[in-house]
């Protein structure tokens, strides 16, 4: 049950991203985001979600390259 969960909440913050993308205003978001029931928690999930992966992809050290 617990894995449903987790795979339920990755879809959610997908479709936050997914709104966000193609609303043409905040307004427009807001009311896309409230017709589909992803509240505040769900938008503030996916920031945070995004702020993490932008961390580790910053941390990440690339491969030299041998010349």
């Amino acid at each position: 049950m617990e894995a449903e969960e987790v795979l339920h909440a990755e879809w959610q913050r997908k479709a936050v991203v997914v709104v966000a993308g193609s609303a043409a205003d905040a307004d427009d978001c807001r009311l896309l985001l409230d017709i589909l029931g992803l509240d505040s928690q769900v938008v503030a999930d996916a920031r945070r979600a995004a702020a993490s992966a932008l961390a580790v992809k910053a941390t990440r050290k690339r491969p030299a390259h041998a010349a």
